[in-house]
């Protein structure tokens, strides 16, 4: 099963809770980066199939988990 939003959601919140500084920071830019590997995730919530303007793909109150998709030039990071 690939690693999803939930599963990221759960490991900041550990990750801020347990390590609030740099380190816990540099644990969720590691879960993000697993999250990112997931290529459907992506494509639902950046790609062409992602609605335009700001949305949140995630409602919780803490942390906060905001997506952006303009239209026009953009780049895709693979």
């Amino acid at each position: 099963m690939p690693y999803d939003l939930e599963q990221f959601m759960t490991d900041c919140r550990a990750a801020l809770a347990s390590a609030p500084g740099p380190s816990g920071r540099e644990k969720v830019r590691v879960a993000l980066e697993r999250l990112r590997a997931n290529r459907d995730f992506v494509r639902r919530v950046c790609g062409e199939d992602a609605p335009h303007g700001l949305h949140a793909p995630h409602e919780h109150p803490e942390p906060a988990v905001q997506a952006l998709r303009q239209m026009g030039g953009r780049t895709v990071i693979e």
